[in-house]
């Protein structure tokens, strides 16, 4: 009997791995690649912004805008003197941003536009409770 027989696809399992290990490697590498991609475009608001909010409530603020584009920040009511808040969010090439607060029962949604020669300015509005709160805001990279 010939050997060849006993080995059928000797050959091809072969180049098969080789093909599978080199599709594995081009789907890591293109996966890395993609994970780790920074949004360049948002490096002109980077750094750390503060201001004030004003309508049904009022008080001061505070964002941190990272080179990711992650929006993390917090501010206190000087209305209700008890009322602290987080925000987090992020913020988009063109400098529009979302942030909404964490941290207590009330619930806020910060909406504004970051410009690259430093100014800021929105809305805001409760998400949750009652009475239903809005008003403005606006601020300043420090």
């Amino acid at each position: 009997m010939r050997d060849d027989l006993l080995r059928p696809c000797t050959i091809y399992p072969k180049n098969m791995m080789k093909n599978r290990l080199m599709l594995v490697l081009l789907v890591a590498t293109t996966c890395t690649a993609l994970s780790c991609k920074k949004n360049e475009n948002v490096s002109g608001f980077t750094g750390a912004w503060g201001g004030a909010y004003g309508g049904d409530d009022y008080g001061m603020w505070r964002f941190k805008v990272g080179s990711d584009g992650k929006v993390s920040g917090s501010g206190n009511s000087l209305w209700v003197s008890t009322l602290e808040f987080t925000l987090e969010g992020r913020v988009s090439d063109d400098g529009q941003f979302r942030a909404t607060t964490g941290g207590s029962d009330i619930k806020w949604e910060f909406t504004g536009t970051f410009t690259r020669d430093g100014h800021v300015e929105g809305t805001w509005k409760s998400t949750s409770g009652s009475p239903a709160m809005e008003g403005m805001f606006s601020g300043n990279r420090d």
